[in-house]
C-alpha cells in the first residue's frame, strides 16, 4: 500500500524528470468544465516566486532540506472556522492542486509558507545530483499534465482551527500516475502570513484501493 512521504507535487516533478510530459493547452476542456473533481492547470495563476528565492529556501547551493519531522494527531483537532476563512482555505487548496497539475514549482511557492514549501519539496534536495536536477527544473517551462493524468480533488472537509491557531482541512485526492489506484487522504495545514492563508504542513494517510475493505485512515507522517 502506497504511503505518500511528501506533497503530491514532489512525485509529479520526479515523474517529469524521468519522462517529460508534453506541454498542453491551458484552455479548459468540456470534460474539465463538467467534472468538478478535475482541477484545471490554468487555475495555477499566481505570481511565480523568484528562482533565487526558491534556491535559497531549498538550500540548493548547500545541503538541501532535512527530512520533516513526523506528526502526532490528537482528536478532536479543533472547532470549525468562520465562513470567510473556510472560503479562503478552499480557494488556496484548489489552486495548490492546480499547480500540481500544472507542474509549476514557482507558482506553487507563492501559495505556501517557507516551511510548507520545504515540506512539499524537501525530497528534491536529498543529494547533490537531486539538487542539480532541481536547479535545471526551475529554469525550464512547466509542462502541464495530460487530461487523463490530472490529479482529482475528490473532497475537502470544512477547515478547523488548531490549538496553535493554524487551520487544517482533510483533503481527498486521486493521483492517477501513482499506484495503487484509489483516493488518498491528506491533512493540509495552513498558516496565515501577510494576511493570507498559505499551506504550511501536511499529514499523509494510507491509500485505500477501490477494492479494499474500508478501514480507519492511519497517519504516516
Amino acid at each position: 500500500m502506497l504511503r505518500w512521504q511528501m506533497m503530491v507535487l514532489v512525485a509529479v516533478v520526479a515523474l517529469a524528470m524521468r519522462a517529460p510530459v508534453a506541454a498542453q493547452d491551458a484552455t479548459p476542456t468540456a470534460d474539465r468544465q463538467e467534472n468538478t473533481h478535475l482541477v484545471d492547470p490554468a487555475e495555477c495563476s499566481g505570481q511565480p516566486v523568484d528562482t533565487a528565492k526558491i534556491t535559497q529556501m531549498l538550500g540548493l547551493d548547500g545541503n538541501g532540506v532535512p527530512a520533516p519531522a513526523k506528526h502526532t494527531l490528537t482528536p478532536p483537532l479543533g472547532l470549525l472556522t468562520d465562513a470567510a476563512t473556510a472560503k479562503a482555505i478552499d480557494a488556496v487548496t484548489r489552486e495548490i492542486i492546480a499547480c500540481y497539475n500544472a507542474q509549476d514549482v514557482a507558482r506553487s511557492a507563492v501559495l505556501m509558507t517557507e516551511q510548507g514549501f520545504q515540506r512539499a519539496f524537501w525530497e528534491l534536495t536529498v543529494d547533490q545530483a537531486s539538487r542539480e536536477r532541481t536547479k535545471q527544473l526551475l529554469t525550464a517551462k512547466p509542462r502541464p499534465r495530460d487530461n487523463d493524468a490530472l490529479i482529482r480533488l475528490v473532497a475537502a472537509t470544512d477547515p478547523v482551527v488548531l490549538a496553535d491557531n493554524r487551520v487544517a482541512s482533510f483533503v481527498v485526492l486521486d493521483e492517477p500516475l501513482l499506484p495503487p489506484d484509489g483516493p488518498e487522504t491528506l491533512l493540509f495545514i495552513f498558516a496565515k502570513q501577510d494576511a493570507t492563508w498559505r499551506f504550511d504542513d501536511l499529514v499523509d494517510f494510507t491509500v485505500v484501493p477501490p477494492s479494499a475493505t474500508p478501514q480507519a485512515a492511519t497517519p504516516t507522517s
